[in-house]
């Protein structure tokens, strides 16, 4: 066979086949070796349009069934000229060129010289090496319809749920790769409520069963997802980290809103996003550790009451205690020890003091959050970002910093744009650490800085000996006092 002879031929071009009480006449589907490629609206992010079509050399294998066979073997039904038929033979068609391209091309190059070994070995010997075995029917289990929607949302632009008329690239393949773990779950419960006894716990935690498994650990399906990450690409898009000047400067400008707050409320708004803003630097916090902490989750020893924990004289701490929001397990209890004033003058004691200055007792009992709105319920991310950080960072821009000045949403994007994320303040936190800055006394070491964040981390991530380590409170502290 040269290659101008090599087509796809469907396995059921000439029978048929049937599904159920479906009986399907035979496609007559065969395909030049270049037929099968796709177009608009499905884009790559690789040269030369790879990633858009079948390589050559998978056509030698005589594994194809047609997108047409694989659609009606799913619907269970003829065809017709619908906008949805047809919307279903395109997305058909993109589903097996990703997975067509989960292996790169010089991998299938490289292969075509094994398989010449076997063709002749079968001219010689008159046997056959490589049989493919024929399916009854088309693939028609649930992961397609899955990986069809997968493939239809991945054309959604980037902004689809906000409603702006400035649409600019796709979703991401990272977004879209949330629908497989949306589905993972259904189908996890499923078979947790239909074959609890077949059901077991395989490599890397992925559920197992003999004879029927999750669809979305089907081969095809893992194949599938890999093909079209290599097509569109993996970017990550991490909140941008601001410098340490500026965590000063957020400092003093709550604490400047704090001054001249005319009410009660307003006050307790500076001060609770003071809190926030320390507590989340700090403490290395996400969003849902730093806003679904309660008052019964703090402790404050002040600077004159440290020798009484075991601290030097005149150095306090913040004791945090964090429960089911710890992420690496849901039952352990957590703590998070933080100092009352670091060397760089960040005070996280004094802005919880000012707080429960102006905060009645019945505002702070135990059950209570400790960042809330007047109807007691926590604050959120967005809340925080919009109402306090972002105005912030605009006033920081308008008074000539040179960093936020780059953010005007023309050649850098704006300014909730780049730190769209809570995270900003957990990676600022992390990465002011790791060396020493203009208002810090030294850098934190590497055993520092995984006994700070350990609350987050298994103790089988960790080697022997810092997983064994017991720190005293003195050493906890130290990274938050000499090193933020």
């Amino acid at each position: 066979m040269t290659t101008t002879d090599l087509t796809y031929s469907c396995l059921f071009c000439d029978t048929g086949f049937q599904v159920a009480d479906f009986k399907a006449r035979p496609c007559c589907t065969r395909y030049h070796v270049g037929c099968i490629s796709v177009g608009l609206p499905f884009l790559t992010r690789l040269q030369a349009r790879k990633g858009l079509f079948c390589p050559r050399d998978l056509a030698r294998q005589r594994h194809f069934v047609c997108e047409a066979c694989t659609v009606r073997a799913v619907l269970q039904e003829e065809l017709g000229f619908f906008a949805w038929d047809f919307a279903l033979l395109m997305l058909e068609r993109v589903r097996l060129v990703d997975i067509s391209n989960k292996w790169a091309t010089s991998t299938l190059t490289s292969y075509q010289s094994k398989f010449n070994v076997f063709s002749e070995f079968d001219r010689v010997f008159h046997t056959t090496s490589l049989q493919p075995t024929r399916p009854v029917h088309p693939p028609c289990g649930p992961s397609i319809p899955l990986m069809w929607t997968q493939e239809w949302y991945m054309l959604f632009p980037s902004d689809w749920r906000r409603k702006n008329p400035l649409r600019e690239r796709n979703i991401t393949f990272g977004t879209g790769r949330g629908l497989r773990s949306a589905a993972s779950h259904f189908w996890i419960l499923d078979l947790l409520y239909t074959h609890p006894e077949h059901l077991t716990t395989g490599f890397k935690d992925r559920p197992t069963y003999v004879d029927r498994c999750s669809p979305t650990d089907e081969l095809a399906y893992t194949y599938f997802t890999e093909g079209l990450r290599r097509r569109v690409g993996d970017h990550p898009n991490p909140s941008t980290v601001l410098q340490d000047h500026h965590i000063h400067w957020l400092n003093l400008y709550f604490q400047t809103l704090y001054r001249h707050g005319s009410t009660k409320q307003q006050r307790v708004d500076a001060a609770r996003a003071g809190v926030t803003h320390l507590m989340s630097y700090l403490g290395w916090l996400r969003a849902m550790e730093t806003f679904g902490i309660r008052w019964s989750d703090v402790t404050i020893v002040r600077p004159e009451d440290g020798p009484t924990f075991g601290l030097p004289a005149n150095l306090g701490a913040i004791f945090l205690t964090l429960l089911e929001q710890t992420k690496s397990s849901q039952h352990a209890v957590a703590d998070v020890v933080v100092a009352y004033t670091t060397y760089s003058g960040l005070s996280l004691g004094n802005w919880l003091e000012l707080l429960l200055a102006e905060l009645s007792t019945s505002e702070t009992n135990s059950d209570a959050f400790v960042l809330c709105k007047p109807n007691g319920s926590a604050w959120t991310s967005h809340l925080y970002r919009h109402r306090f950080l972002y105005p912030a960072l605009y006033a920081c821009q308008a008074s000539g910093d040179p960093f936020l000045r780059r953010f005007n949403g023309i050649d850098r994007p704006t300014i909730p744009a780049a730190f769209w994320s809570f995270n900003t303040q957990r990676r600022m936190g992390r990465s002011n650490v790791s060396k020493k800055r203009a208002f810090t006394f030294r850098a934190a070491t590497s055993a520092e800085v995984v006994e700070h964040g350990r609350w987050h981390l298994s103790r089988s991530s960790l080697d022997m000996p810092l997983a064994y380590l017991e720190w005293s409170l003195e050493d906890r502290v130290c990274i938050t006092y000499l090193c933020a």
